[in-house]
């Protein structure tokens, strides 16, 4: 089993139940959403708005499982996501974001 650090007030009893379907999800994207976002060709400008598009509404739907989310990477994979986070987003939303990590 993965040692997972609980963030929050999580109920112990659903840790795998979160645990798995974070996998599923990344997973999903990886497949699914990664080749049609390459497929789309869009400008690195286009492309920077569609990732600030998509932090503002995970943001607003599930930013409570932030840290969950990253714990269920691999720490290459969280390491690159933190850091696309602080180099693509504003201040605010950082601060905002990783404040959940220290806690």
């Amino acid at each position: 089993m993965v040692s997972i650090k609980l963030c929050g007030n999580w109920d112990p009893s659903k840790l795998v139940h979160y645990h798995e379907h974070c996998k599923e999800h990344f997973q999903g994207e990886e497949r699914n959403l990664l080749p049609l976002m390459e497929a789309t060709e869009l400008s690195r400008e286009q492309q920077e708005r569609v990732l600030e598009q998509c932090l503002d509404a995970m943001q607003g739907t599930h930013s409570h499982l932030f840290c969950f989310f990253l714990e269920s990477l691999c720490p290459r994979d969280a390491l690159q996501y933190s850091d696309l986070i602080t180099r693509r987003s504003d201040r605010e939303r950082v601060t905002s974001m990783l404040h959940v990590i220290v806690e």
